[in-house]
């Protein structure tokens, strides 16, 4: 168990604060991630260690591109891993500090669908002419694999239950679709503090699971994530 008093201390820093200014009070790994608790996630970090962090930031792909097929992507902005200390360690445990593309955190994320493959993203499956032969047809191809089955089976397990009991983003629920959904919010602008939500939204289809992320930027957005972003005005599937 943890227990979160709305803040934890970070050595060389001092306090990084919970959303939850008062605390969450003592609570399990799973309730601290339904519920966005920062303080879990920095001491799960911290039980984890910088090395170990640092690879799994890695393997999900947050240091390189994704290889989608289209011109221009762009690459997240992180520190290098000689600059990986335990104040970076705290944040990135919870999504603060470093960039990273909608279509990066997509590809990340979607590896526990993936029974913990991470695999290079598509925009079609397959070109097909006027006839319906197929021109082209792209295979799913797995990079590596980041996690066994069993652990991504029950992180999404963790968030389906944050949804159906309202432990966590239960407006992402869709009465007769089983949806597991992870809500997060960070700050962008130096000048100004515009927030960015974000809803990741996992759903079972006879195709298999589905992964969409839905996107809002603006000063209402921390506020829209807790809602389970009603006001979804940018959508990228």
């Amino acid at each position: 168990p943890f227990y979160c008093p709305g803040y934890h201390m970070v050595p060389g820093y001092g306090k990084v604060r919970c959303h939850k200014t008062e605390g969450h009070g003592a609570l399990t790994f799973d309730l601290g991630l339904q519920q966005s608790c920062n303080p879990v996630m920095m001491m799960t970090a911290e039980k984890i260690g910088e090395d170990t962090f640092y690879d799994y930031y890695e393997a999900y792909g947050y240091t390189s591109l994704t290889g989608i097929d289209l011109p221009g992507e762009a690459a997240g902005i992180y520190h290098a891993e000689k600059d990986f200390n335990n104040v970076e360690l705290a944040v990135y445990s919870f999504g603060q500090t470093f960039k990273t593309t909608a279509i990066q955190q997509l590809t990340a994320v979607s590896s526990l669908a993936n029974d913990g493959n991470l695999v290079t993203p598509h925009l079609v499956k397959r070109i097909e002419d006027d006839k319906g032969n197929v021109i082209v047809d792209f295979e799913t191809n797995i990079k590596r694999q980041v996690v066994s089955k069993k652990v991504a089976n029950e992180i999404m397990n963790v968030l389906e239950e944050g949804v159906a009991n309202r432990l966590g983003s239960s407006n992402a629920g869709v009465k007769g679709y089983k949806v597991a959904a992870k809500t997060g919010t960070s700050e962008k602008g130096q000048r100004r503090r515009i927030f960015a939500a974000r809803c990741v939204v996992y759903f079972h289809s006879s195709g298999g699971r589905r992964g969409r992320i839905h996107d809002s930027h603006s000063r209402r957005a921390d506020a829209l994530a807790r809602r389970g972003l009603d006001d979804r005005r940018a959508v990228q599937q």
